[in-house]
């Protein structure tokens, strides 16, 4: 029941998850906040209920971020409750929760969380190869034939091994 509730107030209320590039050329991947406005005499009334649709997607594993009030239009207040903008969380809530009744939220939400999961499935395989030629330094194995095992140029092979010898951490693109 909860859980269906949330997907239907983010069909109605909520904004889609879209991606906007930022100003260092890197993507930021959010689903849009939850945002209702009240006259001033009831905006307690609403940042109550927005306290308990975060607790709901708590229940979820869902993070949100602290709820906010401004001035909006009309002499109301807004009331914003944003949701975390880890892809995990992005993922998750889209999984879980979704966007029920509106099927363009559900398809536009949706190409961004297939390229969010494939995303991390590269990153997972990258990871694993790089402990896996790391394991193969531990070895022994020459910088030649982990190349040719994994087909790779052997520069990239030196520098992962340079990294591994000083202590360092791979870092994984």
């Amino acid at each position: 029941v909860k859980r269906s509730f949330l997907s239907g107030i983010f069909g109605g209320d909520g904004s889609k998850i879209y991606c906007t590039k930022r100003s260092r050329g890197d993507y930021l991947y959010s689903v849009g906040p939850l945002s209702m406005s009240k006259v001033p005499e009831y905006v307690d009334t609403l940042v109550d209920t927005f306290k308990n649709i975060s607790e709901m997607l708590s229940l979820f594993d869902i993070k949100t971020n602290p709820i906010t009030v401004y001035n909006g239009t009309f002499d109301k207040l807004e009331v914003s409750l944003p949701l975390s903008r880890n892809s995990e969380n992005v993922i998750k809530f889209y999984d879980d929760i979704g966007f029920k009744y509106d099927t363009y939220k559900n398809h536009s939400s949706g190409i961004v969380v297939e390229y969010l999961k494939y995303k991390n499935r590269k990153y997972q395989n990258r990871l694993n190869e790089v402990l896996t030629i790391q394991n193969k330094f531990n070895n022994g194995l020459s910088n030649r034939t982990i190349a040719d095992e994994h087909n790779m140029n052997i520069k990239v092979v030196n520098n992962l091994r340079i990294t591994h010898n000083k202590g360092g951490s791979t870092k994984v693109r």
